[in-house]
């Protein structure tokens, strides 16, 4: 979509404001350069959020798998307990 945007600028730029031949060139050169560090610098932030988002949730399911074998464990010996204490 981005892209898109880019060419559709680029497109009515040119038609408002027709340059020479070279200028012409170096305009949709400079400016196809600045939406490629653009996309770039989004796609950089974006793997940056995925990455941290992915870290935060094995955090989370290791945490809950610690307690889940915890109450597991309690349970077992509870249940041990109860059957000791049972005549």
């Amino acid at each position: 979509m981005f892209g898109l945007g880019c060419a559709a600028g680029i497109a009515a730029a040119l038609m408002l404001k027709s340059k020479p031949g070279q200028d012409a060139v170096e305009y949709l050169h400079s400016k196809a350069d600045e939406g490629a560090r653009t996309v770039k610098e989004s796609v950089d932030n974006l793997s940056e959020a995925v990455t941290g988002a992915a870290a935060r949730g094995i955090k989370a399911v290791k945490y809950q798998a610690e307690n889940v074998g915890a109450a597991l464990d309690a349970g077992k010996k509870a249940f041990k307990n109860a059957q000791e204490m049972t005549p």
